[in-house]
């Protein structure tokens, strides 16, 4: 099969429009000066952080990312790291680490080899980090010390939070966690939950 493709009498080449560098996932920091994304630059999908006031852009990851776009990330409280989850070999099951980006400090803050788990905030005092696990049955809410301790179930629905249309966020003040899902039988529907 050809690569070639015509467009109004001139070629292009399929395989050089596939490798054009392609920016994924972008995020502002909490502080909004620096913007992280996701960039296949050099041909492997790599963590980038960009300040915004001196347009620099650096590589702040070699490998210890995911290498799919799956599961998405949270900057910290502070700004010093990018808490994601990552799986190991493409076996879709996913555990949550901490990236210290001065440092480059990876840490494992859950180790669930056999179950999904997904970030999706942090308290403003950033000492709690809620996500989502599989961990006892179906996708359900939970929070933990950032250092990965405490571990606590805060919601127990029947069917799995949908991880990929939900979105789940912590109140300024820490005390309720808002997200969506849905327990009816129409699979369009989505409701809101607030749990303390």
């Amino acid at each position: 099969m050809s690569t070639d493709m015509m467009d109004s009498g001139n070629k292009i080449d399929i395989r050089r429009l596939a490798e054009i560098p392609t920016f994924f996932d972008a995020k502002l920091s909490n502080d909004e000066d620096k913007l992280s994304f996701y960039w296949n630059k050099t041909g492997r999908l790599e963590f980038y952080v960009l300040d915004l006031q001196s347009k620099d852009v650096a590589q702040v990851s070699n490998g210890e990312f995911p290498d799919d776009l799956k599961a998405s990330y949270i900057w910290s409280k502070d700004d010093q790291a990018i808490i994601f989850a990552k799986d190991k070999g493409g076996d879709e099951n996913y555990s949550i680490y901490s990236f210290n980006l001065k440092s480059k400090e990876l840490n494992q803050l859950t180790d669930t080899p056999k179950f999904q788990e997904y970030i999706y905030d942090t308290s403003q005092d950033g000492e709690t980090l809620v996500f989502t696990s599989n961990r006892n049955g179906p996708i359900n809410i939970y929070t933990m010390n950032r250092d990965g301790t405490n571990v606590k179930q805060l919601t127990a629905h029947e069917r799995s939070i949908w991880i990929f249309l939900s979105q789940v966020k912590m109140s300024p003040d820490g005390k309720y966690i808002a997200y969506t899902t849905n327990e009816e039988a129409d699979p369009k529907n989505q409701d809101i939950y607030l749990t303390a």
